[in-house]
């Protein structure tokens, strides 16, 4: 921490003032304290205090949901920490986080910090306040318009990233795993499954060569995208010996089990998509350096159920309505819970409101991503319709035409209420609506309505 100045402690007192009015007015006061102090003075997070043990958790995705089961969990056992859960992933929901658990002078009120961070913002935060624990949940393209390609935010994160912080990284991805090779690290990875044998390619695969000396890489198995286990046949390049390795998954029971130095642990299952388990494994994992037991990790474990703004199901009558969300910008996440679906079998509908409504206000909205998006899960007899929603809907009408789907089985709803009337219920059991996180509030207007379609009897 530098040395404290005037400006300061002119700005911490006016925020901590500001941070109390919006209390009172009944505000989160979770982003507007770090931006006012970002404001008065730039450096303002090298002049606060840190605690003793700063993590960052990071990553295209998953961090989100990582954070928030690390620190429920962490609760549960009666730990104490800054964290901004109900705040945002950039430096200011940093600040706020970490002055809502500080002194009025910016002195740290907590040993522990569990901080969720965009891995784009690296350069306007590690400068100030490098972490002890670097998590990495997976890095793949995402929001081209700001985040380019893998290569770039790899170089942000090994630039900014202190060769003194401990990684714990998913040793599945061919990426994740080499950030910063000479620091000291842990790795967590889920090993061969039989639904792996399955696995269908996607169009896109961030690592298909080894980057010492431009060989073909060999998969002993490909998940998605680029993640699973590799090897380059020529230079020994590849998949690194996993620490926290998950070596059955029974969906039937809901559990899986870890191989772990110590010994197996068996754990609940929260959900059975892949990246449910990996985001489960990756919280178990950080928790366990953390210090806590199996015992602890295991009994807390057991009260948790999957954050219901990710996926949430309702059941009304013989139906299920059924919420995704599946971001917009993000050409891998929307491909998770396209072949999610096409797994689940039974006869579905798939609302598309995962648009990027946040770039609709601000700026315009890069279509591109959707074609590396793998509509072709979509290509099922399971699916029975596609019904786009929103000003994009002929773009993604497109889209999933040029994956095979017939015609007749997408219908485009230029304004996203009329998607409810278009939903054919004597044709579905099943319907899906996929949402952004700008768009939920939409999407959750639209699953109200046809729930009342289905209440009614309607067809």
């Amino acid at each position: 921490m530098k040395k404290n100045n005037m400006r300061f402690y002119v700005t911490i007192t006016i925020v901590k003032i500001a941070t109390k009015i919006l209390k009172l007015l009944g505000r989160n006061a979770t982003h507007l304290p770090g931006w006012l102090a970002n404001q008065l003075c730039p450096d303002f997070l090298g002049h606060l205090e840190k605690p003793e043990t700063l993590v960052y958790i990071t990553g295209t995705n998953g961090k989100t949901t990582v954070s928030n089961l690390t620190a429920e969990i962490l609760r549960d056992n009666g730990y104490n920490f800054a964290n901004n859960a109900s705040g945002s992933n950039v430096s200011e929901g940093l600040v706020s986080a970490l002055l809502s658990k500080s002194s009025f002078f910016g002195k740290a009120n907590e040993k522990l910090a569990i901080l969720e961070v965009d891995e784009r913002y690296s350069p306007l935060i590690y400068p100030y306040m490098q972490p002890d624990i670097f998590l990495c949940t997976n890095l793949c393209r995402d929001a081209l318009d700001r985040n380019a390609n893998v290569d770039f935010i790899v170089d942000i994160l090994n630039t900014n990233i202190s060769d003194h912080t401990k990684m714990i990284l998913n040793g599945d991805d061919l990426i994740v795993s080499h950030l910063k090779p000479d620091n000291e690290r842990v790795y967590f990875g889920i090993d061969k499954l039989p639904r792996d044998s399955k696995a269908r390619p996607n169009i896109v695969r961030d690592i298909i060569v080894c980057p010492d000396c431009d060989t073909p890489l060999e998969y002993d198995f490909l998940r998605y995208n680029h993640v699973g286990r590799a090897h380059c046949p020529n230079c020994g390049y590849g998949s690194p010996e996993v620490n926290y390795d998950v070596t059955s998954v029974d969906e039937e029971k809901m559990e899986f089990t870890i191989k772990t130095a110590t010994g197996e642990e068996t754990y609940r299952l929260l959900g059975k998509n892949i990246t449910d388990v990996y985001n489960e494994l990756t919280a178990i994992t950080l928790l366990h350096e953390l210090g806590l037991t199996y015992e602890q990790i295991f009994k807390s474990m057991n009260k948790m159920k999957l954050v219901a703004s990710r996926y949430n199901v309702e059941k009304v009558g013989n139906k299920e309505v059924i919420m995704c969300l599946a971001k917009g910008q993000s050409p891998i996440a929307s491909s998770r819970v396209f072949e999610f679906i096409a797994e689940q079998g039974g006869n579905s509908a798939v609302v598309l409101l995962n648009y990027d409504y946040h770039d609709d206000l601000h700026s315009s909205e890069n279509m591109a991503w959707i074609y590396e998006a793998d509509y072709e899960f979509l290509n099922t007899d399971s699916v029975k319709q596609i019904i786009p929603g929103g000003k994009r809907c002929y773009d993604y009408q497109l889209r999933a035409l040029l994956a095979g789907v017939s015609e007749e089985r997408i219908e485009c709803a230029l304004n996203p209420e009329d998607v409810v009337k278009l939903v054919n219920l004597s044709e579905v059991d099943k319907i899906y609506i996929l949402h952004a996180v700008y768009t939920r509030p939409k999407a959750l207007e639209i699953k109200e309505h046809l729930i009342k379609r289905i209440q009614k009897g309607e067809k």
